[in-house]
């Protein structure tokens, strides 16, 4: 238990010592009078997690990462012409392993003539919901509640996938839509000589359709990623719609067969601030999503975050819950833990504590797996 409570407390200081570094994007080319800009910014996330009976003995497992290291590239070549470039090495030294590779994030050009209409292009996020847009750096929680996106295996890289998006607000920015075309998944030309020959994914060569309708009741979002928190001098309130669908995108389980694959979203999100600078947060989004007869990834799941944001210190609490058709996998995980903003998304230290519930079919009966992780991240974005 002593050194238990001494490796939490090393990783504790190191990210407060993080914590208290200045940040801001630095400024490399500012021409006002022709509209152009150029900035550069970095953001790393140095993580440490415990984890129960996670060790190669079977007993608590300690590991030191850096979650993300980024670099950004950011700005404007003309009035309603822009760029966004960034890179990523995520993960990097978990559980000793630091070969992984550095590659390119994100790379979007944005057309924005007028705020009722903006085109992207790229490798951009794909808009299934508010929570599948949110920037890594600008979250709420400590990471993504990924068991409510389940995108088909091969369709993009990161929640990313390169296309065209169409965007903008409507009627007063009551309307927020995200509409878009994409690469999605597209299948290897079938070896010959293989009898028999398995259907070929994707066919036609056709194309991934994405959108997403959001109601604002209060305030409006119009960044190219959305924010999971804003730290809000307004109230925010907004309600979504989303789906998400591609021709024979996925395999049947345990067959040579091809399904069409389709997804719905329904999510809220909510940031109230109140007098002495603090603020109610909540949000949720529920799931349908169908990748075939017999995936672990066909059946519904659902998500609920909220917090209480007292200047620097924030409680949370968070839930995730998936169900696959035919109990090919439940999960359930209970989350809670303490945000400290220091300066806001600049920098900040988040904790969590986290009990999971994992079933899987095993032959006639189901193999039950439970997981307690303990996990403090830092985070620098300058």
């Amino acid at each position: 238990m002593k050194r238990t409570g001494l490796v939490a407390g090393s990783a504790c200081a190191l990210v407060l010592t993080l914590a208290t570094t200045q940040a801001g994007a630095v400024n490399v080319l500012n021409d006002k009078e022709k509209d152009v800009s150029l900035d550069v910014a970095i953001l790393l996330q140095p993580q440490m997690q415990m984890a129960k009976d996670a060790s190669p003995d079977g007993h608590l497992s300690t590991d030191f990462f850096l979650r993300r290291a980024r670099l950004f590239v950011f700005g404007k070549v003309s009035k309603e012409i822009s760029f966004f470039v960034d890179t990523d090495q995520p993960n990097w030294g978990k559980n000793g392993v630091w070969d992984t590779s550095m590659y390119v994030q994100d790379a979007v050009m944005s057309w924005s003539p007028d705020r009722a209409f903006t085109l992207d292009t790229g490798l951009l996020l794909v808009p299934f919901s508010h929570h599948a847009l949110e920037g890594a750096a600008g979250l709420h929680g400590l990471d993504y509640h990924l068991n409510v996106i389940r995108y088909p295996a091969g369709a993009g890289k990161v929640l990313r996938d390169t296309g065209i998006l169409a965007r903008g607000l409507l009627f007063g920015d009551v309307l927020h839509y995200r509409l878009g075309v994409f690469e999605g998944v597209r299948g290897p030309a079938l070896p010959a000589g293989v009898t028999p020959a398995p259907a070929p994914l994707n066919e036609k060569g056709l194309p991934r359709f994405t959108g997403q309708l959001r109601v604002n009741v209060l305030g409006s979002e119009d960044r190219l990623f959305l924010g999971g928190i804003y730290f809000a001098d307004k109230p925010m309130l907004s309600f979504g719609v989303g789906a998400d669908y591609q021709h024979h995108a996925v395999r049947v389980a345990g067959t040579n067969e091809v399904a069409d694959y389709a997804a719905l979203s329904a999510d809220v999100f909510l940031e109230h601030p109140l007098p002495g600078d603090m603020e109610i947060l909540a949000k949720g989004q529920f799931s349908h999503i169908d990748q075939g007869a017999g995936s672990a990834s066909t059946g519904n799941g659902a998500f609920a975050e909220a917090g209480f944001r007292y200047a620097w210190f924030e409680p949370i609490v968070a839930g995730e819950w998936w169900k696959a058709k035919d109990s090919k996998l439940d999960y359930l995980a209970v989350k809670g833990g303490v945000n400290f903003w220091a300066r806001k998304h600049q920098t900040n230290v988040k904790s969590e504590l986290g009990w999971t519930e994992t079933k899987t079919p095993a032959g006639t009966s189901t193999t039950t797996v439970h997981g307690l992780t303990f996990t403090v991240q830092g985070q620098v974005f300058f």
